[in-house]
């Protein structure tokens, strides 16, 4: 079954993601964290749910400086692509291919998928983790702002699905 958490911006979309799964404590997945600097969005981290293991996900164009090293924990920050003024981590991709791909080939169920999105929607992101999911029929939990639901359910074919309130 996939289940939809959606809203506006800002409407607790992932707080809902994070209250379903401490309450059921089954399946897995990444749920994403604002990072703020006083007023300003400086990015967004990923937390994995089963073990509340935290990395870098997004940073923000303007704290993001091509022409210098910028490091984050010794690591040097990389790139792989950009969605509005976000640069999204090579290091953070790195990370969640690599969580979904074990959480697939061991059959965890349900799967949690939080902010998806534009990237999704274009390709990337979450997208080849989340076709897999639905093709091989994975009980599924996804939060989406509410303006998206019709394209996530045109792009990845979705015939049966649950709207969950916030």
């Amino acid at each position: 079954m996939i289940k939809i958490v959606t809203g506006k911006i800002n409407s607790g979309k992932t707080s809902r993601l994070k209250e379903i799964y401490k309450a059921n404590q089954i399946g897995d997945g990444i749920i994403s964290k604002k990072i703020m600097i006083d007023t300003d969005v400086y990015g967004f981290n990923g937390i994995r749910l089963s073990d509340n293991f935290e990395f870098p996900f997004m940073i923000h164009e303007r704290y993001y400086f091509q022409n210098d090293l910028i490091t984050y924990e010794d690591n040097s920050i990389e790139s792989v692509y950009s969605i509005g003024p976000y640069k999204v981590l090579k290091s953070g991709m790195d990370f969640i291919d690599k969580t979904y791909n074990d959480l697939l080939d061991k059959s965890v169920t349900p799967l949690f998928f939080d902010e998806v999105g534009k990237l999704e929607l274009s390709g990337k992101g979450y997208y080849k983790h989340l076709k897999r999911a639905i093709d091989n029929n994975v009980d599924i939990l996804i939060a989406i702002r509410e303006d998206l639901v019709i394209d996530l359910i045109e792009k990845f074919c979705i015939k049966e699905y649950q709207i969950v309130s916030r």
